[in-house]
Order: structure tokens, then C-alpha cells, then sequence
């Protein structure tokens, strides 16, 4: 029998559930859980990573006071060439062309000194980041989602405060191998045992156990599109709130991969919007809250364009 889409959507999110609890389950197991044929579990996986309804699971970094990563919200002359010009750049760990009130997004493991480019015109913020803010995502749709999100903004009372920025001493100090590994694992959590062990030589044991010190100084991420991927247009948006964590509570609610941080007395959020649903009503919402002194200035850009290829040690490989 020929499955609804709401079935279909059922199956989806009870593997991305799945997958949120452990990142390296195997699809037998999977099965078993969910009381469904392995073979329904394998079809529905493939289709789900095919179609960037879900993304291998990823890791990032917990920041430490000797551990920092910067972001950047820059505007260049040319910026796609600005673009290419830093992809060279050992540095930069993520980078991205925009088109709004910035024009390059940048993320970088040491501070970068851009005023020294001839392109440069501006830097609309920048800083070390804090801890990234990822959600674990509900069955609403898109609707019931926004819905929910305007009626807690337009009848409750939101708590001012503002996502912390502390940076711990770091408790587990990696050895070069786990290093290794984090790299190795940085964009998919579910490379496989065996090709660990190819590379590195080394046993089972010494791989979890260097696995488990490598998840304590990192944020675990489960991305999940359930409209996949390319039917969502990803912003940038720079927020002065002195809201920080309500509003951060509340864009978790969408039902999407989104991110939140802190970055130079800025709440910085990457928030993915279905193309389906109206943009007005999006932003007229933030607008609102401008408008009621809950969001004191906002500014974003659109993201579109991106790297089409990864490097060899950021390629999606063979998964469990």
C-alpha cells in the first residue's frame, strides 16, 4: 500500500529523532526502534539524504578562553571576487556572499584584519562568537510554527535577557589525534568505523573513546529540512535586542534547521524561511517587534552563494 505524505513525513522526523539521539545509531537498530522493515528504514534514509531532507550530522565547536572562532558581517566591492580571493585563506572555516546590508559573511578561527583589502568598504559587525544555539525540531508546519511564535510575541510578556557569553576554561585538552578526528567527523558524525580505522591505525576502543573527549567541547548539529532543502531561502540577520534569549527561544520553534549566536553585543541568527510561506508576513512580524522596542534595529541579507564543492576532508563519505 502506497504510503500518504503525511505518512511519509512521519517516518521522516521519527528518523531525524532517531539520528538527534544517536548520531551514529545503525539503520538495523533504527529499524527495530521504530518497529519498522529495515529495508523501509534504508529507502526512507537514502531518500531523506538524497534529498537534503536531513544532512549527515555535524559538529561544532564549544568556544573556551583559548578557543575562539570570529564572525564577520562585511561589505566588499565585487564580492563574489572578494569570495574567491578568500578561499585560499587557511584561516576562514566558513564563508558566504550575501545581498542586503552586508554582502560576505564570515566565520574564521583567528581575527582577520579585512580593512587591509582593496575591495573593503565596511564591517557591519564583528567578534567571537558564542556557543551556537541549534533546535530541535518539532512536526509543526511552517504555519503552525509562525503561528505559535505570534502569538507568544503578541500575548506574553517576553524576558529581557541576553545569550551568554562566558568563555570556560576547557576542561578536555585534545590530543593531535583527536584533532585529527574532529576534522574528520566535522561534517558527518556517521563515517563509518572502518574507514577511521583505514586512515589512522587505530582500534576500536582508542577511536570511541577519543570520540566521546572530541562531543565534550562541541555543539552536535542534526540539520532537518522536512520541505527539503531547496525549498527554503536562507537569511542572515544581525539583531540589537535586549531579548536575546526569548527571541532565540522562539525562532527555535521553526521547523527547519536555524542557528543562533552572540557576536559583538549583536544576537546574529541564520534562519531559513520555506518559500511557500509568505515573506511579508515573516517580515512584517520583526518588524513589529521593532516597531514595540522588542528588536531596537535589525539588519539582514539574503545568502545565495555558497561553495558547489567541498574539500576532500569536508565531503560527505560513506555513512553507517
Amino acid at each position: 500500500m502506497r504510503l500518504t505524505e503525511s505518512q511519509k513525513r512521519e517516518i521522516h522526523h521519527s528518523i531525524y529523532e532517531q539520528v538527534l539521539q544517536d548520531e551514529r545509531i545503525s539503520l538495523t537498530n533504527m529499524a527495530q526502534n521504530l518497529g519498522l522493515a529495515r529495508n523501509t528504514v534504508r529507502s526512507h534514509y537514502n531518500y531523506m539524504i538524497r534529498n537534503e531532507i536531513l544532512l549527515p550530522p555535524n559538529l561544532r565547536l564549544k568556544m573556551f578562553d583559548d578557543l575562539r572562532e570570529y564572525i564577520y558581517f562585511l561589505n566588499f566591492d565585487k564580492p563574489v571576487r572578494v569570495y574567491q580571493d578568500l578561499e585560499s585563506d587557511p584561516r576562514i572555516i566558513y564563508h558566504n556572499v550575501t545581498s542586503g546590508a552586508f554582502n560576505i559573511v564570515v566565520s574564521a578561527d583567528s581575527p582577520i584584519d579585512f580593512e587591509s583589502h582593496p575591495n573593503f568598504r565596511n564591517c557591519v559587525l564583528q567578534g567571537p562568537r558564542s556557543d551556537i544555539y541549534f533546535p530541535h525540531i518539532s512536526k509543526d508546519t511552517y504555519e503552525e510554527a509562525f503561528q505559535k511564535i505570534k502569538k507568544k510575541i503578541e500575548e506574553d510578556e517576553l524576558e529581557p535577557g541576553l545569550l551568554p557569553t562566558e568563555f570556560p576554561p576547557r576542561e578536555v585538552i585534545w590530543t593531535d589525534l583527536e584533532w585529527k578526528l574532529f576534522y574528520d567527523l566535522k561534517y558527518n558524525m556517521r563515517r563509518t568505523f572502518t574507514e577511521i580505522v583505514k586512515k589512522y591505525g587505530i582500534s576500536k576502543w582508542l577511536f570511541y573513546k577519543s570520540y566521546e573527549r572530541i562531543k565534550k567541547n562541541c555543539v552536535k548539529i542534526v540539520s532537518f529540512y522536512p520541505e527539503k532543502r531547496l525549498n527554503y531561502s536562507d537569511f542572515f540577520f544581525v539583531f540589537k535586542t535586549d531579548y536575546e534569549t526569548s527571541l532565540k527561544d522562539l525562532f527555535m520553534l521553526l521547523p527547519c534547521s536555524n542557528m543562533v549566536c552572540h557576536v559583538g553585543g549583536r544576537m546574529a541568527a541564520w534562519i531559513n524561511i520555506l518559500r511557500m510561506f509568505p515573506f511579508r508576513d515573516f517580515f512584517g512580524l520583526l518588524h513589529w517587534m521593532d516597531d514595540h522596542e522588542i528588536i531596537e534595529d535589525i539588519m539582514y541579507s539574503l545568502a545565495f552563494f555558497t561553495p558547489l564543492a567541498l574539500s576532500e576532508k569536508e565531503k560527505p563519505s560513506r555513512s553507517l
